[in-house]
């Protein structure tokens, strides 16, 4: 399978690159921008194509809401909900505790926690708390036919 991980970098260092090795490790494709090479297709456009190409997103929820981009007014992570959502594609959030929000983000948190159309959230101190709860996450989605619906 793969895995689109998203997340503003900053604040969130450790435990994407830590996702990166865990996703691999168990037999799955990480796709995440730091591994991106040069291209002539535009940034954004190349993010949202290769979430286009993922079966399940994971979504990490840290301190900072990251860049407002004018053509959007939205952060890369937040288009990328966005198009994760629109397109049917299955989302697991991850929530950092013990990080102030910017207050960007914590609007963010609530549209993604949203009853009506958010989903439901797991959350971690550091890497070590996360790398186990995705894991099994992980496993549990690759040990069988999936409850969730395939991306369009």
């Amino acid at each position: 399978m793969r895995f689109f991980i998203s997340s503003a970098r900053k604040g969130l260092e450790e435990e994407r690159d830590a996702l990166d090795g865990l996703v691999r490790t168990l037999g799955h494709t990480p796709v995440r921008f730091e591994d991106f090479s040069a291209q002539t297709t535009p940034s954004r456009e190349a993010c949202l194509k290769a979430l286009e190409t993922a079966d399940v997103c994971l979504f990490l929820l840290g301190p900072n809401y990251g860049h407002v981009f004018p053509e959007t007014g939205q952060s890369a992570t937040h288009d990328e909900w966005v198009a994760a959502q629109a397109a049917g594609t299955p989302r697991l959030v991850y929530r950092k505790l013990g990080v102030t929000f910017e207050p960007s983000q914590h609007e963010f948190a609530r549209v993604v926690e949203a009853y009506a159309t958010g989903v439901f959230r797991d959350s971690f101190r550091t890497a070590v708390d996360l790398l186990p709860k995705v894991a099994g996450k992980i496993l549990e989605l690759a040990s069988g036919p999936s409850p969730w619906p395939s991306p369009g």
